[in-house]
């Protein structure tokens, strides 16, 4: 059976929902990650890819998220005081096969045994 590409698509939770991240979610996700101590930590490639302004922060977005050959995920709150907030975003497709940037790691696909080259997760801390 060949495997094929999931098309994006909304996973509810009890807790949180999974909406297929789209440009116009990067202003809210900047507000939630945007911060020097997300980056130092090394998200998105450390310290140094760190954009302190919202326009900085999406055209660095824009090309860090493989819109194409992933999934990339907006995680939103469901219920309590921060419902509907958007305080982290994932990659529900992992693996892609485009070229190695700072960002990305490598894992082995699971299905084939192919080592493949991944972006990295992240799921901040919820700040009060």
């Amino acid at each position: 059976m060949t495997a094929t590409h999931p098309q994006p698509t909304a996973i509810p939770g009890r807790f949180v929902w999974l909406l297929p991240l789209q440009r116009a979610h990067l202003s809210a996700l900047f507000l939630a990650i945007g911060h020097p101590v997300i980056f130092a930590g090394g998200y998105g490639g450390g310290a140094s890819v760190y954009r302190d302004t919202e326009e900085a922060f999406t055209g660095w977005a824009v090309t860090y998220f493989c819109w194409d050959d992933c999934n990339p995920s907006a995680v939103f709150l469901v219920g309590g005081p921060r419902d509907g907030e958007l305080p982290a975003t994932t990659v529900t497709d992992p693996c892609s096969s485009a070229p190695t940037l700072p960002h990305r790691v490598p894992c082995q696909d699971r299905t084939t045994g192919t080592l493949r080259i991944c972006p990295s997760l992240l799921i901040p801390p919820l700040s009060s």
